[in-house]
């Protein structure tokens, strides 16, 4: 996209595909060499309407967000977990600290491991 279609609205966005994409056939310029269309690439072909593209990218956006704050929810009860974890095995065990963060360690590596191997 040049720099000059980035500034267009969502409104736009009709008139900018049958221009881009070349879909257009009533041209003011009557100069218009139509047969040098071919020559013209695209560096990512559009293969909606640009409205539509625009819908998918919203609702990916939308997807990536909601995981994103799952994936925040998780991680804040991982570590809550780990800490009290931490805490009871530090007084139980009286564990030398350098140990016990070995211990924690492991366990992290083990489920980073069990995920990727699930994930296969």
């Amino acid at each position: 996209m040049s720099y000059s279609n980035a500034n267009y609205k969502k409104d736009n966005l009709a008139g900018l595909y049958k221009h881009n994409e070349r879909k257009s056939t009533n041209y003011l310029n009557k100069d218009i060499n139509k047969n040098n269309s071919l020559k013209n690439y695209s560096i990512k072909p559009c293969h909606t309407t640009y409205s539509n593209a625009f819908k998918i990218l919203q609702q990916e956006n939308m997807n990536l967000k909601y995981e994103n704050e799952e994936l925040k929810k998780e991680n804040y009860k991982l570590k809550n977990y780990i800490k009290k974890t931490f805490e009871v095995v530090k007084h139980l065990f009286n564990f030398p600290i350098d140990t016990f963060k070995n211990l924690v360690d492991n366990f992290i590596n083990y489920f980073k491991n069990y995920d990727n191997e699930k994930g296969k």
